[in-house]
């Protein structure tokens, strides 16, 4: 569940520090304008999530996870390089509205596609250890991902955007490889 919990930080950290990069470069004429960006893609993301999620999780349920799996890492990756793609977000603010908030939809498209095959996977005398052994494994690498996180956005504000696409192209590739 590592690859389904790592794009929160890049929700909770690097967004903040990608418009930052921006305020900085002038792109952004001042800080309340900076912030409008920031709290509107977060309010969009959360609309976006309430009314996708309820048609996405039907189908996650009824797919396959050898089907579902892969799809929704396309299209997370997808999202994740759109963002990566936004140069200038004051001029392609059509495009910032419209993918930026995706990641919200994005991150649980994952995570409910993830943890809907592992409920069913376990046995229900010892679901709650298997539980608990998933989410101390994806602590220890929540905190690892950071150093990956930080190595990238001290060479560009937005490679951890592309780090992430990066991530999810080789749990595709992994998917594909396992479910073969």
């Amino acid at each position: 569940t590592i690859f389904a919990s790592a794009p929160i930080l890049l929700m909770k950290i690097y967004v903040v520090s990608w418009l930052n990069a921006f305020e900085k470069e002038g792109i952004f004429t001042s800080k309340d304008q900076k912030d409008f960006y920031f709290e509107w893609q977060g309010t969009l993301g959360c609309i976006f999530a309430i009314f996708t999620m309820i048609p996405v999780g039907y189908f996650i349920d009824k797919l396959s996870l050898r089907i579902i799996l892969p799809i929704v890492l396309i299209i997370r990756a997808g999202i994740y390089y759109l963002v990566y793609s936004i140069e200038n977000p004051v001029k392609q603010s059509t495009r910032f509205f419209l993918t930026v908030p995706l990641m919200n939809v994005g991150l649980n498209m994952v995570v409910i596609t993830i943890k809907s095959h592992l409920n069913k996977q376990y046995p229900k005398d010892i679901r709650g250890m298997c539980t608990m052994v998933e989410h101390i494994i994806t602590t220890i690498g929540m905190t690892l991902l950071p150093s990956y996180f930080q190595f990238l956005y001290e060479k560009s504000p937005k490679l951890p955007f592309l780090g992430m696409t990066i991530l999810d192209s080789v749990a595709l590739v992994l998917c594909l490889i396992l479910f073969m």
